[in-house]
């Protein structure tokens, strides 16, 4: 005889559920964190279009100051002045090249239907450019083509003179006084057109961003545009060359 050993029967349920239960628990802990990464990636991306979104604002509030600044000290003391054309004085050279945007790093507005906004920043950098890039024209030729010639007829930057428009224009000639003219003139238009431009696009970033990312924190600032202010710049103490 042989001897004959009883098994007992194998519990393939068992097995089986042990092994569905290893692989879910693999599978689980694999998606959890691939969850927590995704998580942590989506943060950083998010955090990295906020922080894009305030160094706009600073910039553009920079770019506001300077132009606010400019306006109430060379702009409105002269502006209302019979000659303001020659009123005006020249002023130092202006290099704001480092107040620079960085329009890539907003690319992010267009997947969020905010496309419009990049242009429109964009917009409003070149009226900044602009304006200083007309100053800086009109004080060059004020020091390189005006003051020559004031100091040839005789007349000192600084004095009040009693001299008619007609006359000054006269005595500087039409090609001086017609490129000062044009300078001053669009000065006063695309300072005025800038700072409302910058006023309404911060304000507009602000909004969106708020909209776009509600429980993060937009910048705000505040910046030197009281309009009421303009007016009341004193006058008196502008140095004005004719009266």
């Amino acid at each position: 005889m042989y001897p004959i050993v009883i098994q007992q029967p194998t519990n393939y349920w068992a097995i089986i559920i042990t092994v569905l239960t290893t692989l879910v628990a693999a599978f689980g802990g694999a998606w959890f964190a691939f969850l927590l990464q995704n998580r942590k990636e989506k943060k950083k991306e998010t955090n990295k279009n906020i922080e894009a979104l305030n160094k706009v604002q600073i910039t553009l509030t920079q770019q506001l100051n300077a132009l606010t600044i400019l306006n109430k000290d060379l702009i409105q003391p002269h502006k209302d002045h019979p000659i303001k054309w020659l009123a005006m004085p020249a002023v130092s050279h202006r290099n704001y090249s480092k107040l620079q945007i960085d329009a890539g790093s907003l690319s992010f507005l267009v997947e969020k239907g905010s496309s419009s906004l990049i242009s429109e920043v964009l917009n409003v950098e070149e009226k900044f450019k602009e304006v200083m890039n007309i100053v800086n024209l009109r004080s060059n030729f004020h020091v390189q083509k005006l003051q020559p010639k004031l100091a040839e007829i005789g007349i000192e930057e600084g004095k009040t003179y009693q001299l008619q428009p007609e006359k000054v224009e006269h005595l500087l000639g039409i090609q001086i006084v017609g490129t000062l003219k044009k300078f001053t003139d669009s000065l006063i238009q695309i300072t005025e057109d800038a700072i409302t431009s910058h006023e309404k696009i911060i304000n507009d970033i602000k909004t969106i961003g708020k909209k776009i990312f509600p429980k993060s924190k937009i910048v705000s600032f505040s910046y030197i545009n009281k309009k009421e202010k303009y007016n009341q710049a004193n006058t008196a103490d502008a140095k004005t060359p004719l009266s």
